[in-house]
């Protein structure tokens, strides 16, 4: 093939790239507009746009990960005087100046997450309290990990892969659905289609395990 030629299939080949991602692009405006006029059609309903995108968003993050965001979110805004509660702040206030770790470690107890934890430092001793996902609450002295040491070798992330549905029945997608709240996943990672009788099992199961709606805060 002579270099003409080569350049031309080059040039075809990288022709082929550019129109599918223009016709991705175009199908993600379409997609955008589509979302718009849903939003649109619930505000006529009455629904608040604005709180719908919150909570798309809320459903999308992983369990644990929106309940230490809404708790940090509490506490920024009981530090700026933007709450008129302040029941931690005002707890540690009445503690004194001589506050006792025990005391400490009584005050913060109910606001460790399931999952979650929280180091707290006092003189020499540093002490992280936690919480196993069953709920069970635990302290210990705190050990800070060694730094790890920078790869030599770049990691590349693995090629995304499509899952298969799981092959179980209405109560095997709802054993999924709580195994998938224990494991810190998202409700939307639902691995059943959207006509499958056995995808509403798996929110069942989620939201049994979580005791909430999968939908943020009441």
């Amino acid at each position: 093939m002579s270099e003409h030629g080569s350049n031309r299939a080059v040039g075809s080949e990288l022709l082929g790239y550019i129109e599918r991602v223009e016709r991705l692009e175009k199908q993600k405006k379409e997609i955008g507009e589509d979302i718009a006029a849903v939003y649109a059609e619930a505000k006529l309903d009455g629904y608040e746009p604005k709180a719908m995108k919150s909570i798309v968003k809320d459903r999308k993050a992983k369990p644990h990960d929106l309940e230490e965001a809404k708790t940090l979110k509490d506490l920024y805004e009981s530090a700026l005087g933007m709450k008129r509660d302040l029941p931690l702040f005002r707890h540690f206030a009445n503690l004194g100046d001589a506050v006792t770790d025990d005391a400490l470690i009584k005050a913060l107890e109910p606001t460790v997450p399931p999952g979650g934890e929280i180091i707290l430092k006092t003189g020499e001793r540093p002490l992280r309290l936690w919480r196993t996902i069953e709920g069970d609450f635990h302290t210990e002295d705190y050990v800070p990990p060694e730094p790890r040491k920078p790869s030599s070798r770049v990691q590349q992330a693995p090629p995304p892969s499509s899952e298969p549905v799981p092959d179980v029945d209405a109560e095997g997608a709802e054993e999924l659905g709580r195994r998938a709240y224990i494991a810190n996943q998202p409700i939307t990672s639902n691995p059943f289609p959207w006509d499958d009788p056995r995808r509403p099992r798996f929110d069942a199961g989620w939201r049994a395990e979580s005791g909430s709606d999968g939908m943020g805060d009441d």
